[in-house]
């Protein structure tokens, strides 16, 4: 009894909470960017991206794999435009509500960045695709 009674005193119901909250996120963004399958020793990734205009000082996503993995991204907008990646050659084109499907395998190690180039001329950063080197 006196265990809990001292566990309340340290931690208020509203810290408590945050920290619930914050250990479900973790979770949810695990099973969210988890691989899905496994094929020849190599797995396939499916990441969920927004591209939006960021404010400086906001740091883009980094979607980590191993090199030899597909990847696939699901892209989100509300702007259109046509999203790369350098050294990738397929440029899948975006539209505002309808979301788009950009598929990679990861050849080469390295960073990679997404981005979307917008129809208004600009270039919107989405996120940092790490290739990790092979074993």
């Amino acid at each position: 009894m006196n265990a809990l009674v001292a566990v309340k005193r340290r931690m208020p119901p509203l810290k408590l909470i945050l920290v619930c909250v914050l250990i479900a996120i973790l979770l949810l963004g695990y099973e969210y960017a988890k691989p899905v399958r496994t094929v020849h020793g190599h797995e396939t990734h499916e990441f969920h991206v927004t591209a939006v205009r960021k404010k400086p000082g906001v740091q883009i996503p980094v979607l980590s794999v191993a090199q030899g993995d597909s990847v696939i991204v699901n892209i989100s907008s509300n702007e259109p435009g046509m999203v790369m990646v350098h050294g990738v050659d397929e440029m899948p084109e975006v539209e505002p509500g309808r979301p788009t499907q950009f598929h990679m395998t990861a050849k080469t190690s390295g960073r990679f960045s997404l981005h979307l180039h917008a129809a208004d001329g600009t270039q919107i950063e989405i996120a940092t695709i790490a290739v990790l080197p092979q074993n």
